[in-house]
């Protein structure tokens, strides 16, 4: 899931605006100057990511790219697209490269999801590690609890996952999208999909990462194809 989003609370908007974008309005951005489509950050490949259109997320973002060769944002989104696509050797290249230009880059950690897709748990957590050095906030506890659940280390993990709750005590991360992050490699899905039913009541916006493989556990799920229905995507 991205960083371009912010998963901190934030007022609710009104229904009718939570339900999705509107019909077009991705096909329309791409028709678009590159000026306008470029700036700040390239939004067109995540949202085609989101609906799960990967090979016009990767044409997009490598068009950002050939844009803009030198910025590390639009590296690392590449990375996150990839993963996405379920393609993690490429992904762990490209979240490579970004870290070989930057070694704190923030959102270049999408690494680690991409290393525990491919079971090498121990980069993971080496990666995780040097990332504790600096930081000891939610997503980071959130990132340890799903590589140790990932690699059966169950225990491990629900004591990850109890230094998260901690560290979100003030609520500063939503606790709905860390629960939708990390319930489903946990195994716990009555947990992750009550979330999920409070999102699509709530906050819909948090339920943009469904075409993710961090919630593949639920995908075969008949609850699941309820909560793509209510978001307008297909499964």
């Amino acid at each position: 899931m991205s960083h371009h989003f912010s998963w901190r609370r934030r007022p609710q908007a009104s229904r009718a605006s939570r339900c999705g974008p509107r019909p077009g309005l991705i096909d329309r951005a791409q028709d678009s100057p590159p000026a306008s489509r470029w700036t700040g950050t390239p939004w067109v490949p995540e949202f085609l990511s989101y609906q799960g259109r990967f090979d016009e997320a990767i044409a997009e973002i490598d068009r950002a790219r050939r844009l803009d060769p030198l910025s590390l944002i639009i590296a690392t989104d590449r990375g996150a697209i990839l993963t996405w696509a379920r393609d993690y050797d490429g992904a762990i290249e490209q979240f490579r490269f970004v870290l070989s230009m930057d070694p704190n880059f923030p959102r270049a950690r999408t690494i680690v999801a991409a290393y525990a897709e491919e079971r090498r748990f121990d980069e993971a957590l080496a990666l995780i590690e040097e990332w504790h050095k600096t930081d000891d906030g939610p997503f980071l506890w959130a990132a340890m609890a799903t590589v140790y659940a990932r690699a059966g280390r169950r225990a491990e993990a629900r004591q990850a996952l109890e230094k998260m709750e901690e560290a979100n005590r003030s609520g500063d991360v939503d606790p709905d999208f860390l629960c939708m992050t990390i319930r489903p490699a946990l195994g716990d899905l009555d947990e992750a999909f009550a979330c999920m039913q409070r999102a699509c009541e709530e906050k819909p916006s948090l339920l943009i990462g469904t075409k993710g493989a961090s919630i593949d556990a639920v995908r075969n799920d008949p609850r699941f194809k309820d909560i793509l229905r209510y978001i307008h995507l297909q499964p």
